[in-house]
């Protein structure tokens, strides 16, 4: 039974690190997270690797190629002798801790820059000297065959003990660099994920301590006792960072996953039904499933990627467009019908803090406000006229001044995109009072924001499911006489980002054409172009050369909302508070300020004509 039981948890978590790392870094292609909790994954399935050839008694390979030890130097030199079980021993369990806890050092966010690179330096510096001495030395441990469901295959050596004490402190550091930064976040659901991680961290390093205890001559620990605690730090890491990245990102996450699970699985039972159909008829060895099945699951993720690659030497650029529009249409059309729970986990976010009893999101359209997403209401999801929740500043209410459902809401906070009104957040009466307090409305700030870009990140998914086609083949030219302030803003918010730019129909204007002179031209050149148009114009709004000390003049409030908020990236509440402006004052001055600054443009663009 324990062999069965350790067969299935190994074999299971091989499966699950594999392919978390995959979904991981193939969905968060730009994002070091996502690289280094990728390859975090990978290192444990090599652990998972390690114990299956393990229980499967693999036999030692017949010859010693010279391109193997070449190509995989970190390989210890008693590996033949030992058997395949020992190609995994001690250094995957070193890239796990070095991986791992970088990934931790780059999700706290804050503290001290040269301590960060300093512990980063010092694992990296530990990590690759512990492999080196288990690779060509006996000094750390030499490998002992024994019961493969036991953890007993190791002869300590004089430096163990060092390599010991290194792997259970940097995951101790990892552990506190995740609570650190949960202690840090302000979002209520981005503290979900960093439990999560937390949980992952706690288990892996049971899953270390337990190894070590096991290694010490004389015990007899099973080594499922190893691969439990590792099955669970493998599920809690992967879906933690899954979803942190997708947070990050404004992505719906819950949806792909479990698509992309059943479609990797069903893919693993075909490649497991030819195997089992081999070994009857053939008699291959047992350990061959351990390399066919991450084989499986990357060949079957990165076919995308390698069409992606294969397209640059076949197609044309207006070719290429379109069928990366037709892929990109794939990936986001299962996210539609994830809005409402998006909403409302958002909306859970916002009504526990400040005890609302109840919350709900309106979506406008064509003057129809549409309930979205809710959290604790359960009214009936019919279309209502926008007029009735329409304002420029958030709304005290009084009992029956909103029609019906919402006869007893007491706050209506306006979403605005630009200078449009989009939708309204509608809140019932706190559970302990009448009204919210100055501070509420403090918490109520950047959750808000937060739906909002919700719904236009959704907004501009419809829009571009309806053109998709379209898009490559006719790009938009900006209006005779006029830069929508929409098209500007949309440049802002995507200001580092030189190939979404080198997309944007502002890339049309003469004032952007006019700065490429170099040929051939890419999307990023007139991407970095269009930046260098659109910080030019930005600079224009500056009242003077040197920033006023505080309490700073009014003139200034324009130019500091778009700068700090697009450049420097500061939250719509830090700004607040650094100009000492209500949320109100805030909203209209930045919808000015950006049409402003569209008007700044337009100008710029007649005067190159």
């Amino acid at each position: 039974m324990i062999y069965t039981i350790a067969l299935l948890t190994n074999f299971v978590g091989l499966i699950f690190s594999v392919w978390l790392g995959v979904y991981i870094i193939t969905h968060s292609r730009r994002s070091p997270v996502a690289w280094f909790a990728g390859l975090t994954l990978w290192a444990l399935a090599s652990i998972f690797a390690h114990i299956l050839l393990g229980i499967f008694s693999s036999p030692a390979p017949a010859s010693q190629p010279l391109w193997l030890r070449v190509l995989f130097p970190i390989w210890p030199l008693e590996t033949y002798r030992s058997g395949v079980a020992g190609w995994t021993q001690g250094w995957a369990a070193c890239l796990g801790v070095i991986f791992w806890y970088h990934t931790t050092t780059l999700i706290l966010s804050g503290g001290s820059i040269s301590w960060r690179r300093t512990s980063l330096f010092a694992v990296y510096a530990l990590g690759i000297t512990a492999m080196v001495l288990q690779a060509y030395t006996p000094y750390l441990f030499t490998i002992e065959r024994a019961d493969p469901v036991l953890v007993d295959t190791l002869r300590f050596g004089l430096l163990y003990p060092f390599f010991a004490f290194f792997l259970i402190l940097f995951s101790a550091l990892s552990v506190i660099n995740l609570i650190r930064a949960a202690r840090r976040s302000a979002s209520v659901i981005i503290k979900k994920q960093f439990n999560n991680l937390i949980v992952a961290s706690l288990a892996a390093s049971l899953a270390a301590a337990v190894s070590i205890a096991g290694s010490i001559p004389g015990s007899s620990i099973p080594a499922i006792l190893v691969s439990l605690p590792l099955l669970v730090a493998v599920g809690f890491f992967g879906y933690g960072v899954a979803r942190y990245s997708a947070l990050m990102e404004h992505r719906i996450l819950r949806r792909d996953i479990i698509y992309n699970a059943v479609a990797t699985g069903l893919v693993i039972l075909l490649y497991l039904g030819i195997f089992l159909w081999l070994r009857v008829t053939y008699d291959i060895p047992d350990g061959v499933i351990v390399f066919l099945i991450p084989l499986v699951i990357l060949s079957h993720s990165v076919i995308e990627e390698v069409r992606r690659v294969l397209d640059r030497f076949i197609y044309d650029r207006r070719t290429r467009e379109l069928r990366a529009n037709l892929r990109k249409l794939t990936r986001l059309a299962g996210q539609q019908a994830s809005l409402d729970e998006m909403l409302s986990q958002t909306l859970q976010a916002i009504c526990l803090p400040v005890r609302a009893t109840y919350g709900v999101v309106l979506v406008f359209e064509n003057g129809v406000g549409q309930p979205v997403g809710a959290h604790r209401w359960h009214g009936e999801k019919i279309q209502l006229s926008s007029q009735e929740y329409l304002a420029e500043d958030v709304r005290h209410l009084n009992p029956g001044e909103l029609p019906e459902p919402f006869l007893e809401a007491t706050l209506l906070v306006p979403l605005y995109a630009s200078e449009e009104q989009i939708g309204a957040l509608i809140l019932g009466r706190p559970e302990n009072g009448i009204h919210y307090s100055a501070e509420d409305l403090q918490l109520l700030l950047d959750p808000a924001e937060r739906i909002t870009e919700i719904i236009i990140k959704t907004t501009q998914l419809n829009n571009y499911l309806d053109q998709v086609i379209q898009l490559p083949l006719q790009q938009d030219e900006p209006p005779a006489g006029l830069v929508p302030a929409k098209w500007v803003e949309d440049a802002l918010q995507n200001l580092y980002d030189y190939a979404y730019l080198g997309d944007s129909p502002l890339v049309n204007l003469r004032l952007v054409k006019s700065s490429l002179r170099e040929s051939p031209v890419t999307h990023l050149d007139r991407g970095k172009a269009l930046y260098q148009a659109v910080a030019g114009a930005l600079e224009k709004l500056r009242p003077g050369d040197a920033l006023p000390v505080e309490p700073i003049p009014r003139e200034w409030f324009p130019y500091l909302i778009l700068y700090d908020a697009y450049v420097n990236g500061l939250s719509n509440q830090n700004i607040m508070a650094r100009l000492y402006i209500s949320e109100g004052t805030f909203n209209r001055t930045r919808r000015s300020a950006l049409r402003s600054l569209a008007r700044v443009m337009n100008e710029l663009e007649t005067a190159s004509a």
